[in-house]
Parts: C-alpha cells; structure tokens; sequence
C-alpha cells in the first residue's frame, strides 16, 4: 500500500523538537550527530528515528536521505520499528510510505 504521509521537511534544535504527524524533522543531538524523526506511519503515535549518513547510530548502521525542492522526503534504505508499540516495515519515498 502506498499513500502520501510525509510532510515538509524541517530542521529543529534538539530541545525543541516537537513531532506533528507527517512532518519530518532534523536535529543534531549533543554528540553531534544527524538524526532525522517523525510520528509513525501507522498511526499509533510512536516516534522513529534514523541517523543521517555518516552518524553513528547506536544499533551500528545509517540511512541515506534526499531532500526534493518541495522538501519532501526519500530515504534509503527501508525503515522497520523494532521497538514502541508497533513493528512497521515501510519505504519513505518523495513523501509517500510504501508499507511492506
């Protein structure tokens, strides 16, 4: 199932995050790392997060990401929730979510 989910993509500081349901933001956290975040697709309210290219994540791997002039999102490789409440398996590609 493919469906539009991913809203503009916005850089925060990282105290003042605050997910709203489609938007994806983008910090850097106090180690300076790249971390990319948005509420699940699934609608359960969970948070996910990835490490941009080149940050060390502490599950030992990161996603590439693209960002279109609509600032709307395409990240390589697919998302899977491994923890929270739900186990969501999706692609995020030019702001659609391709579940698995």
């Amino acid at each position: 199932m493919k469906m539009p989910f991913l809203g503009p993509f916005k850089e925060v500081s990282f105290a003042d995050y605050n997910c709203e349901p489609g938007q994806v933001l983008s910090y850097t956290d106090k180690d300076g790392e790249n971390i990319a975040m948005w509420q699940c697709p699934c609608g359960c309210g969970d948070n996910h997060a990835i490490w941009h290219s080149g940050s060390k994540s502490p599950f030992g791997h990161s996603w590439d990401y693209k960002i279109d002039e609509n600032k709307l999102v395409t990240v390589h490789a697919s998302y899977q929730a491994n923890g929270g409440k739900c186990r969501s398996h999706y692609f995020m590609r030019n702001g659609f979510v391709e579940f698995c």
